[in-house]
Parts: structure tokens; sequence; C-alpha cells
């Protein structure tokens, strides 16, 4: 009978030991999987960054692999631009050319530089939608809101 209660607390001893690996091991695992997803977020940044400086040192003469890609960036940054100057209008606001800060629309010299500001500026916030009367750019050809032609 004691053999009986001798390899039954073995047997328990033996699987709480593999149990408590098991759980050291889970912990461990999920250690490296947390530093296995912050390195990946490094690595994209890192990959960001590579093709942020790629486009600012190539732009006007990507390699032809990167045309499309490239051509796609500045379109994006402009139409990102155009919005910019549509919300700066819709504020009645413009930005000094010089120091970009921003200033009613009235003004004729920036109040941080000096600068004279140019009164050439094109108006933007122009072109209504026939289907839903949204406001868009003036060079805008699709609406915003409904994706109607203009």
């Amino acid at each position: 009978m004691n053999s009986f209660f001798e390899e039954l607390g073995k047997k328990v001893t033996q699987t709480s030991q593999e149990a408590m690996k098991k759980t050291k091991d889970l912990a461990e695992i999920a250690k490296i999987n947390a530093q296995m997803t912050d390195e990946e977020k490094k690595l994209k940044k890192l990959y960001m960054k590579l093709g942020q400086l790629y486009y600012e040192m190539y732009k006007e003469e990507p390699d032809s692999v990167f045309v499309d890609i490239c051509q796609g960036i500045g379109g994006c940054l402009q139409t990102i631009n155009r919005y910019e100057t549509m919300v700066e209008e819709l504020k009645g606001i413009k930005r000094c050319q010089k120091c970009k800060t921003e200033i009613l629309v009235e003004s004729t010299y920036c109040p941080t530089c000096g600068q004279r500001l140019d009164d050439e500026r094109e108006t933007i916030v122009s072109t209504i939608c026939p289907n839903c009367g949204m406001e868009n750019g003036g060079f805008a050809t699709s609406c915003i809101k409904c994706g109607g032609l203009l």
C-alpha cells in the first residue's frame, strides 16, 4: 500500500513539474512573440523611412521600377496640399510662403517674418458638385463626397 502512495506521489510531482515547465514555456513564448512584434514595428518604420528618403532623393528621376509609386506619392501629396488649402480657405486663413505661419486672408504682410504676401493665390474652393452640392477643389474632377464627375 505504501508503494501505491509513493507511486501516486511521484506521478503528482512529475505532473506538476511538467505543468510548471509548460507554463514557463508559454510565458517565454509570449515574451518572445512580444519582442518579435516590437522588432516588426521597428522594421516597418525603417522601411517607411527608407521609402520616404528614396522618394525625396529621386522623385524627379526615379528608377523605372519606382516610377508608378513615386507618381502615386506625388499625386497624394498634391491632393493633401489641395485639401489643406481648402480647409484654410474655409477657415479664412492663408499661409506665409516664407515661414508657413497661418495668417488672415486679408493680411498684406506676415506678422511673424514680415514677408509681403502674394494676392495672386488662386482660390481652390470653387467647384460645386451638381449631384450632391458638395464644395470641391477647383482642380477636382470628381466629388469628394459622392464620387460623381464634376
